[in-house]
Parts: structure tokens; C-alpha cells; sequence
């Protein structure tokens, strides 16, 4: 998604700082639409910087919104109130050499324009009401243009936005990375999830007995062919400090859909893609039973043990189902009925931190 940030006096102070900041309200508690576009933003998105008449740099999300007072704290003016309550965005930002004006190209960007909460107005000058706004990928096309011309590393940058990675996510406190979680639950990339549990595993341990640590990510637990293909990986192994017996945790994403469809009046059917990883967790599980013995190195450090191991499947949205009675009857009587996988679903996950 693309945004435009007019950020005036500010400019400076938030290309630097690497973020984006705004009040969660205005005075007196009125709600603004521009401020709440900020919890809108996702993790990857294109940020346009538009200050002084001049787009000036462009920018890619690294974190979703996250409750903040304002950074700069007492640096701001005396004489101005410092909001108690914010959000902040934090960006990656890539300052234009050579500043593009929209003005100058008013012709094509005025018509492309939103008609309810533009970020300029259709002479080319700012809206003072407007901090944060969304806008077209046709007006951000035609930004993308006049920059390239000048900045390939723009068009770069741009281009590499879903490849986009959170940075530094391990040394974040667990308030800030559950914040960046509850905004993310749209994302549906395991690959993503993968990268915030690995870093910060400390997620998942709420899940688990005292005294769990995480072994390894992407455990490898047999299972290939003599043609090197064909290999078990689970998501994440946990190991207790004292009895050393193993955990696996298998993870999908927040999107995952739970249930299929209506079956019958009173009883929707469970959807593949649950099924198929309860399916695949068991197998895991099978898997690391087998091979146990040829999976240990030798090493006292690298020794643990698998004593009928709990498998726990992260996996969906609880609240895609919880606005229908028979949805939640169907899915809490196939979750409650299996033995060998325990179901957790990431809003239930992040309910507990």
C-alpha cells in the first residue's frame, strides 16, 4: 500500500529518527482520520515524503503502529504540549537528492488525487489538516516516475518492498513486539512469522511449561531420501532445561482459514488448511519418534529427549469464526477432540502476553 506523509517543521526530525509520529487524537479527544490512518499502515508499505512544496524522500515501513509518546520527549518546544498519547511508525527512509515538486506535475497527479482527505490540494499546495493519507497506485506510479529519473535506488528500494525485513526485532521489548504482531495479523507470509518467533521466542513460551527453551528453528528430523529430497522440518523445537524433553510447534499464519463449508445446519466442515497441518504436525511428531536415535550428535549439550512430545499448531484467527455460534461450535469440538496436537490460534497467542 502506498501513503503520503506531509511532515513540514517535522521533516527533519522523522527522517533521522528513522519514524513517523502522530497524536492518537486531536485536543480534546476528537478522533482524527488522518491519525488513524496510522494503525491502517502494514509492514512494507511505501511512505511519501512531502514537506515544504517538495517530495523530499521516500520511505519503507519496518513496524506496524506502536503506542508511543512523542520521541523527541522534552526537545519539543516548551511553550507547545506535549500529546500524553501517540503512535509511531518506524521507517526506513531514503532522502532524494533532488526533490521532486508536484506542482510541477500537477496535470497528471490532480486528477488521481482522493476526493475526500487528499493530502494536497488540486493547486499543488499542502492540506494543513492532513498528516497521513493513503493514495492510488496510479498517483503512486506517477511519483515513482519522476523520481526514478533521478534516483534508481528509489525505484529500487520500491520495488524490493515485500522483501522487507524487521531489523533489530530481538533487542525490541516484548510490549513492542506484541504491538507490532496485533498489527500484522493480516500478514500471510509463514516465512514472516517464522522471523519474528526466531527472534524473539520468548512468544511462544507462553504456550509452554516453565523452564522451555528453544533448541532449534527449522529442525530437521529426518526423513530424506537417498537423493537428499524429500526431508521433515518442523517450525520450532523446544527442549526443557530439566527434563530435557522436547516440544514442537509447527506454525501457519493468521490467515490460515479454520473452517470449510456448511456441512450441515448446525456444522460447518473443518478447512484443509487445518486439517492438512494437524495432519503434517502428526507426521513431524512420527517422524522425530523414528529417527530420535540417529538425530542426536553425541554431545551431551546437544542431548535431549522425546518422550511422547507435545505438538502445538499455531495457526489462524479465532476471530474469523467467533461472529457465528455454530462456526465456534465446530471448530472447539474438532480442536477439543484431537489427542496428539494442541491448536492455538495467533489472536488467543497474543491475548496471553
Amino acid at each position: 500500500m502506498y501513503w503520503w506523509v506531509n511532515q513540514s517543521t517535522s521533516f527533519s526530525k522523522e527522517v533521522e529518527g528513522g519514524y513517523i509520529w502522530s497524536p492518537q487524537t486531536l485536543s480534546g479527544g476528537i478522533k482524527s482520520y488522518s491519525f488513524d490512518c496510522m494503525k491502517k499502515v502494514s509492514i512494507g508499505d511505501v511512505i511519501f515524503s512531502y514537506s515544504k512544496g517538495e517530495i523530499r524522500a521516500v520511505g519503507i515501513t519496518t513496524t506496524t503502529c506502536i503506542d508511543s509518546d512523542h520521541p523527541l520527549g522534552s526537545e519539543l518546544c516548551s511553550t507547545k504540549p506535549v500529546p500524553t498519547k501517540g503512535w509511531l511508525i518506524k521507517v526506513d527512509w531514503e532522502v532524494l537528492e533532488n526533490t521532486i515538486r508536484p506542482k510541477d506535475n500537477i496535470i497528471k497527479i490532480a486528477p488521481l488525487l482522493p476526493d475526500k482527505y487528499s493530502p494536497i490540494q488540486k493547486n499543488g499546495n499542502g492540506n494543513q489538516g492532513v498528516y497521513l493519507a493513503p493514495i492510488s497506485e496510479d498517483l503512486a506510479s506517477v511519483l515513482k516516475e519522476s523520481i526514478a529519473i533521478h534516483h534508481d535506488v528509489i525505484e529500487s528500494l520500491i520495488g524490493n518492498q515485500n522483501e522487507i525485513d524487521i531489523v533489530n526485532i530481538s533487542e525490541m521489548d516484548l510490549e513492542e513486539v506484541v504491538s507490532i504482531c496485533k498489527g500484522s495479523l493480516d500478514v500471510d507470509k509463514e516465512e514472516y512469522w517464522h522471523m519474528i518467533f526466531e527472534k524473539h521466542p520468548t512468544l511462544l513460551n507462553v504456550l509452554l511449561p516453565t523452564g522451555m527453551k528453544l533448541r532449534q528453528s527449522k529442525c530437521y528430523l529426518g526423513g530424506k531420501k537417498i537423493d537428499n529430497k524429500g526431508g521433515n522440518i518442523i517450525d520450532f523445537l523446544f527442549i526443557s532445561n530439566k527434563s530435557k524433553n522436547s516440544v514442537l510447534i509447527e506454525i501457519k499464519t493468521p490467515k490460515t482459514k479454520l473452517l470449510g463449508k456448511k456441512y450441515r445446519d448446525n456444522a460447518y466442515s473443518i478447512h484443509e488448511e487445518l486439517s492438512g497441518g494437524v495432519v503434517q504436525t502428526l507426521n513431524y511428531k512420527n517422524e522425530l519418534l523414528m529417527n530420535y536415535k540417529n538425530l542426536l550428535s553425541g554431545e551431551d549439550e546437544d542431548f535431549f529427549n522425546a518422550f511422547n512430545p507435545r505438538c502445538i499448531l499455531l495457526v489462524g484467527s479465532y476471530e474469523s469464526i467467533s461472529s457465528c455460534p455454530i462456526k465456534k461450535k465446530s471448530f472447539e469440538l474438532f480442536r477439543s477432540s484431537l489427542a496428539g496436537v494442541e491448536i492455538v490460534t495467533y489472536d488467543e497467542l497474543l491475548e496471553q502476553l
